[in-house]
């Protein structure tokens, strides 16, 4: 008996709470709706077109449907307000859709005043702008239903220069529009003067010219040498960030000649007193005067004392 009681009261519960769920939803579609219909008389249209689409959410009223297109009608969303009033004539009750009076002539007209836009893009993924609204992404076409009239197209992409061209859209038209984004110039400048003038510039290990000169790099280190005839090389290493110019302006030493080194002169002398050792030396060992035998002296035909066999 208790189980069974417990069983009906939770089964009643369900019930209620089921039941109850739908009326709250109801009552939060009223006031959305009330809402709604005050931002409408204060002509505050974008907050209309959102608290009806809110109540719809809430209740599934085709009714709302039909009070978010005249929103969006309002505001110019002419795309928009057609498939809201499409909407509403596929949901609505025959009695409901009397009381729309004039619907079919109504959403005709406003196809009147509305254009196609293709837009093909040389970069997938970059995004389109019309009359400053984002419309979406080419992938790398987008085909769009816009309001008809002067338009601002701009596409933008990462690591692109932006594109924007002011336009006349054509009711009932179609407006294509082949857009060639271009690059960034990402890349560094390094401006280099020397003296003298016309000193050979070598980065990386490739020769860019003479200076003055101006070089585009690619952002990161570089090895910069500067070399003249003459002079002395000077060695750097430069870093670059994208976009940043960096100037060099460097005197190369003039290079001195060899004479001049004082080490050179000393190698020179001493070389020369070597050699003029060497040179006495052998001039005194070609002139040298043995003594006879005996160590005596004696002049030609005498024989000196003491000489045997």
């Amino acid at each position: 008996m208790a189980a069974r009681a417990r069983a009906s009261f939770a089964f009643l519960l369900v019930s209620l709470l089921l039941s109850w769920a739908p009326a709250a939803r109801a009552q939060d579609a009223a006031a959305l709706k009330s809402q709604g219909d005050a931002f409408m008389d204060a002509e505050r249209y974008a907050e209309a077109a959102q608290t009806y689409a809110k109540a719809y959410a809430a209740s599934s009223d085709p009714a709302l449907l039909y009070n978010e297109g005249r929103a969006l009608e309002a505001l110019g969303e002419y795309p928009e307000a057609i498939k809201r009033l499409e909407q509403f004539r596929s949901l609505a009750t025959p009695a409901l859709r009397a009381r729309a009076t004039g619907l079919e002539e109504h959403i005709e007209a406003l196809k009147g005043r509305v254009s196609t836009l293709v837009v093909i893009s040389n970069v997938r993924g970059a995004q389109l702008l019309v009359r400053s609204k984002n419309e979406g992404k080419l992938e790398p076409t987008l085909e769009i239903s816009v309001r008809s009239g002067p338009a601002t197209i701009e596409v933008t992409a990462d690591g692109h220069e932006p594109y924007k061209q002011d336009v006349v859209l054509a009711p009932r038209k179609t407006t294509t529009l082949d857009v060639r984004l271009r690059e960034k110039n990402v890349h560094g400048l390094l401006v280099v003067t020397a003296k003298p003038e016309g000193s050979d510039v070598i980065v990386d290990g490739k020769g860019f010219g003479r200076t003055p000169l101006e070089a585009r790099l690619a952002p990161g280190s570089h090895s910069v040498v500067i070399s003249k005839s003459g002079h002395e090389d000077e060695r750097l290493d430069v870093v670059l960030q994208s976009g940043e110019r960096k100037e060099l302006d460097l005197t190369l030493a003039e290079r001195s000649a060899i004479t001049s080194r004082w080490w050179f002169w000393t190698g020179i002398a001493a070389i020369v007193a070597g050699a003029a050792i060497v040179t006495t030396v052998a001039l005194t060992s070609g002139t040298e005067t043995k003594p006879p035998l005996g160590g005596e002296h004696f002049s030609p035909g005498q024989i000196p004392t003491g000489f045997r066999f």
